[in-house]
């Protein structure tokens, strides 16, 4: 088609015209450039399939055909030179967009080949005179800037490269006279726009080359100022660390100019800026589609930018060395108020830029509410923040005068201009800083989403209502208490205390609440506690019994009392006890028949009264009887209830009834409502991966005659009846229940339910009863944003990784209660394997592996401590081996290949098992994800995938605080490697993990951001970890990463100080550091002081072997990049020596 276009062309243009005027006239109408690059950019997909050799060749072919055509039919001189003109202008415009579209997506080989290319023929368009020196310039300007992404692209992937810092410089000097030119015109020209084409687009061109400079030179101070050694090599590190002020001072201006010479462009032409190609306007890796304008990349990478230096600023002002900056930089961040408030400004603009149109744009709200609590806790310990009466008297009805930093005020000015449902996942961490300085002006955008989206934000905000609620009668009782000893004062500018938060969350959410109630969350007030009804007695009693040992372990007998009255005896019996048989009759037909008791019903029937009499309803038998012997009290009451409790768990199929009347009754009660019914929407969880649903709902909402504006907070429609009960494609309503639920055997008994919907399909989920599941949710949450990231890496595409990754939904309900979307067609990894492996040989292997672990009654811990402390590595390693030899090599592989119906299919499976592993291992890993034995790691039989569930124990708690530590960084066990034979880990999964790895490297801004905010959550899994930070304390030397853990641990608030653990450990792994070090660190913290200690020191830093652990540094980055951090993986995990030490439970054997 290209061939049969250019021929058509060529030929009107060359041999169907007398005289060279008509010629020059038509050249100037058909523009074949124009003509041919549609055709052209319809053959994308070469590049995103991650084959940049592939976009070469074509090209190459494209010159020979040109050549060819050239030398057709008899010409005449002049003719055949306008041709070569044509020709090679045509060639080299279209050159020019694949190396930017290859750099774009890291074909870095492939642009190199293309770049040398490109300048061989700018040369001889130079010397043949084919073009005046104003186009000429012009490639010249596009092609420095492909070759400074270009540098910037290698530079993501090793920083250690001096090619990179030596091709990066070079492009800098060559753009420099075209900058400079730039600067010039945009200070003549502040006030009024060019009009014409063609100056509009040399300034567009300018725009371009000022945005490359500055990214070309923040990178540059960046990696300098780390001390890189390729730096040092190439002779810059000097320089840029000696002048690393200038280098940002140069990024500021140049994104500050570059603003404003699209500002007056836009104002001229407002639909200009956002038709023009961004393909060689934006270095940033989130900036990649050619619908979001140049404003917003620009606007996204400055605000970026400005991010990271308000971090540095404040790191500096810890230092108490403060930086002067040069003056016009400096007058750019005075007039905006400071680092904090331009990150704020411009990350907010470029969402609103983006128009809510990609899942780009949710990534960004995170670090706008990092830089906001940062800047606000900076300006309280200044002694700048407004008084914490003021802020909880007059509740969220202030403006943006009232704000307390430059950050806050700059949020409060632009919010407004972003789509709502670009905020919509993350209201979860908007509520929980409701109480924090920064809440005051958050809480309009809450007002507007609970408006708009009033189903999607009830569920966040009764969690956080809960834990507001629970915590300000905490704050209270201590208060009290506190008040009989010694008085208190605070002052007029201090951060509010913890004390105070709740209070000040509480108050701000008065009109959230008033929102959130009635007609518009619809069923949400009832089908939760219908949700909760399933969950089996024995659950909640273990559920509330780990909330009860710490609390008697402490001595807080108020405390305990208080849980009692509040919560305990009411979730156990009091929303269970009925008044009687009359109290359950109904009329059916006219006949009265007596209701069956739902399962928790009798519970509280049966044990109720027993309950109430050694305990009180109100707490009064706990006050009388001391902690001792509550406890034993509350041992003998357990384990005498838990038996009647129990009667139907071995069930696998009960009906959704015997737990709860309400599904029963749903149908008939929503048909009975008619048309005046608010739908029950399906539960999804708040996620970029539901992006496009929330747009949806959202767009519903503007449509159905809702004219509030997106700060006002009245309801008024929000996703209501008139959509969801018409044609129109929208968001999915729940129309009814399956009548059966599935119980699974595992611990916590969860249910599988399956949902009507009203698209005619039907949702199974799990319900996960007795258990927090929003740690769960967080990790979906960052896997789904890590996914993103994959697939904007071309080695990520061509390997499919962006896909690999499966996820699926999380929803929260309560502290102790969520929904899970349910996997079709998976089994777990031990399921697989018992189908192929008898019991019996099971069972000997187990009994083999803990032959070197016997049963002592100090307990299992003490147990594991005294093999790493006395058992050789020889030992450890026959004992391993021995326990494998009693079980087929390949039972898991033989599991899967029994799906598979040919070897075609065979091999497909093996490579999305491959993909999908390599994938759930890397992020699993970066999360610091673990508890991963068998029945955590599911297999969709039919395709091979891997998908991890069970996601409680992250951000390193399976090292820090397990008793016995689970040190392999993911599992890559013997039957796990043997599905890839006659293949290896180093031949398939190294390069996937680095490819996964490299993408989320290169987002690890985002993703710190992302994880910090996640932290500051108070989940109930963090409440019992703060014990550990003491041990950190005396486990920290002067490694980095331990003055951190150091540092962190000295802070008053025990939740303060486990954030801060733990996004420290976060931020090493996505910052490359060296796993080996991480690891050591986490260890240390639990068992630095046990005779284990140096065998385990030793078994992790691979002492004794011919390994990279031992040829690398084992704190800060790992030299080779994301490459060698794979291998440093694949070691950790494979290590015979450390899984022979491994918890029995664990399967290490398997």
């Amino acid at each position: 088609a290209d061939q049969v276009t250019l021929q058509e062309s060529l030929t009107a243009l060359l041999i169907h015209r007398p005289n060279a005027q008509q010629q020059q006239q038509q050249l100037q109408q058909i523009q074949l450039p124009q003509q041919l690059l549609p055709n052209w950019r319809h053959r994308w997909p070469a590049i995103y399939s991650g084959e940049g050799g592939q976009v070469v060749t074509v090209l190459g072919l494209r010159r020979q055909l040109l050549q060819l055509l050239q030398q057709q039919g008899t010409r005449e001189a002049v003719q055949r030179q306008r041709f070569a003109a044509l020709a090679n202008i045509a060639l080299t415009d279209l050159q020019l967009q694949a190396a930017a579209e290859l750099v774009r997506h890291n074909c870095i080989d492939s642009t190199k080949a293309l770049l040398q290319q490109l300048r061989n023929d700018i040369q001889g368009i130079r010397l043949a005179r084919l073009v005046h020196d104003t186009e000429l310039k012009v490639f010249e300007v596009q092609a420095a800037i492909a070759g400074m992404n270009l540098g910037l692209a290698q530079l993501q992937a090793s920083t250690d490269n001096p090619a990179s810092w030596w091709l990066i410089q070079q492009e800098m000097q060559g753009l420099a006279p075209f900058t400079a030119s730039t600067r010039q015109t945009a200070a003549a020209s502040t006030q009024h726009s060019a009009t014409d084409a063609s100056t509009r687009m040399q300034q567009l061109l300018g725009v371009s080359a000022l945005v490359t400079e500055a990214a070309g030179a923040s990178t540059v101070a960046r990696l300098a100022a780390e001390q890189r050694p390729a730096a040092a090599e190439a002779s810059i590190a000097g320089t840029a660390v000696a002048k690393g002020l200038q280098q940002y001072a140069t990024a500021i201006q140049d994104y500050s100019i570059a603003l404003g010479m699209l500002e007056l462009q836009t104002a001229a032409a407002p639909g200009d800026t956002t038709s023009v190609s961004n393909s060689s306007v934006s270095s940033s890796n989130y900036a990649s589609s050619s619908s979001i304008s140049i404003a917003g990349n620009v606007m996204l990478e400055f605000g970026l930018l400005c991010s990271h230096l308000h971090q540095k600023q404040l790191e500096q002002q810890q230092q108490s060395a403060a930086a002067v900056w040069p003056a016009d930089a400096a007058a750019v961040i005075a007039a905006s108020g400071g680092f904090a408030a331009l990150a704020v400004k411009h990350l907010l603009g470029a969402m609103a830029a983006q128009g809510g149109s990609s899942n780009k744009a949710c990534l960004h709200v995170p670090s706008v509410l990092a830089v906001m609590s940062t800047d606000n806790n900076a300006s309280a310990a200044a002694g700048d923040a407004i008084s914490t009466a003021s802020s909880s008297s007059d509740g969220s009805k202030q403006g943006a005068a009232d704000a307390n930093s430059t950050a806050s005020r700059a949020f409060a000015a632009v919010w407004q201009a972003v789509p709502l449902h670009v905020f919509l996942p993350w209201v979860s961490q908007l509520l929980a800083r409701l109480g924090d300085l920064e809440g005051k002006v958050l809480v309009a955008p809450l007002e507007a989403l609970a408006a708009k989206f009033p189903q999607r934000v009830y569920l966040p905000y009764c969690l956080s209502r809960q834990h507001w609620q629970r915590h300000q009668r905490q704050q209270q009782r201590k208060q009290i208490a506190k008040a009989t000893t010694r008085p208190t004062t605070a002052t007029s500018s201090q951060k509010p205390a913890a004390a105070d938060k709740a209070s000040i969350a509480l108050s701000r959410a008065g009109q959230l609440e008033a929102l959130l109630q009635g007609l518009a969350v619809g069923d949400l007030p009832d089908f939760v506690p219908a949700l909760d009804a399933m969950t089996f007695p024995a659950q909640r009693l273990g559920a509330w019994a780990q909330e009860i040992t710490p609390l008697v372990q402490a001595g807080d007998k108020v405390g305990l009392v208080r849980l009692w009255a509040d919560e305990i005896y009411h979730d156990i019996i009091g929303q269970f006890k009925t008044q009687g048989p009359a109290a359950t009759a109904r009329s059916i037909g006219g006949r009265k028949l007596l209701k069956q008791l739902t399962i928790n019903e009798e519970f509280a029937t049966t044990v109720g009264k027993q309950m109430q009499a050694d305990f009180g309803p109100k707490g009064e038998g706990i006050a009388a009887m001391t902690l001792a012997d509550f406890r034993q009290k509350w041992i003998a009451f357990t384990a005498a209830a838990t038996p009647k409790s129990s009667e139907e768990e071995s069930r696998r199929r009960l009906t959704l009834g015997r737990m709860s009347a309400w599904f029963e009754r749903f149908a008939e009660q929503q048909a009975n409502k008619g048309a005046s019914r608010v739908p029950l929407l399906l539960p999804k969880m708040l996620s970029m991966s539901n992006a496009a649903t929330f747009a949806a709902e959202y767009s519903l909402s503007n449509n159905t005659g809702n004219t509030s504006s997106s700060g006002s907070s009245s309801y008024s429609g929000g996703t209501g009846a008139t959509h969801l009960l018409s044609d129109a494609q929208g968001p999915v309503a729940i129309y009814d229940f399956g009548r059966y639920a599935a119980t699974f055997s595992s611990k916590q008994k969860p249910k599988r339910i399956t949902i009507h919907g009203s698209d005619f399909r039907e949702h199974p989920f799990v319900v996960k009863g007795g258990e927090d599941v929003r740690l769960d949710e967080r990790i979906e949450q960052l896997f789904v944003v890590m996914s993103g990231f994959a697939g904007q890496h071309s080695g990520c595409a061509s390997r499919s990784l962006h896909t690999a990754l499966v996820t699926y939904d999380v929803v929260p309900a309560s502290p102790r209660l969520g929904l899970l979307g349910f996997v079709e067609g998976t089994s777990p990894m031990q399921a697989l394997i018992d189908k192929v492996v008898d019991d019996e040989a099971m069972q000997r292997a187990a009994q083999q592996y803990v032959r070197l672990f016997p049963r002592s009654t100090t307990g299992p811990a003490a147990v594991y401590a005294k093999a790493w402390a006395q058992k050789s590595d020889t030992e450890v390693v026959e004992n391993l081996r021995k326990a494998e030899r009693e079980l087929p090599w390949d039972a898991l592989r033989t599991a899967l290949r029994k799906r598979a119906s040919h070897p075609e299919v065979w091999l497909a499976v093996r490579s999305r098992y491959t993909a999908s592993l390599a994938a759930a291992s890397a992020c699993g890993y970066l999360v610091g994800l673990g508890d991963r034995h068998l029945a955590n790691l599911l297999v969709v039989e039919s395709t091979g995938a891997v998908v991890s569930i069970d996601l409680g124990y992250a951000f390193g708690t399976a090292v820090l605080l397990l008793a016995i530590a689970e040190l392999p960084p993911f599992r890559l066990t013997r039957q796990l490697l043997n599905v890839l034979q006659p293949h290896d880990a180093q031949g398939l999964l190294q390069p996937a993990m680095t490819a996964i790895l490299e993408a989320t490297f290169e987002g690890q801004q985002v993703l710190s951001s992302i994880m910090q905010v996640f932290l500051a959550e108070h989940l109930g899994e963090w409440q019992w970890e703060t014990g550990v930070l003491a041990e950190m304390v005396k486990a920290a030397t002067t490694a980095p990463d331990e003055e951190a853990i150091s540092q962190a641990a000295a802070k008053p608030d025990d939740h303060t100080r486990v954030v801060d653990v733990k996004v420290n450990q976060v931020k090493l792994r996505i910052a490359g550091h060296n796993p080996v070090g991480i690891v050591l660190t986490e260890a240390k913290a639990k068992h630095g002081s046990t005779p284990a200690w140096p065998a385990m020191e030793k078994a992790l830093t691979g002492h004794g072997q011919q390994c990279l652990r031992q040829q690398l540094p084992q704190q800060g980055p790992v030299p080779g990049g994301p490459g060698n951090v794979a291998r440093l993986l694949l070691e950790l995990a494979t290590d015979e020596r450390i899984l022979g030490r491994c918890w029995e439970g664990w399967r290490p054997f398997v």
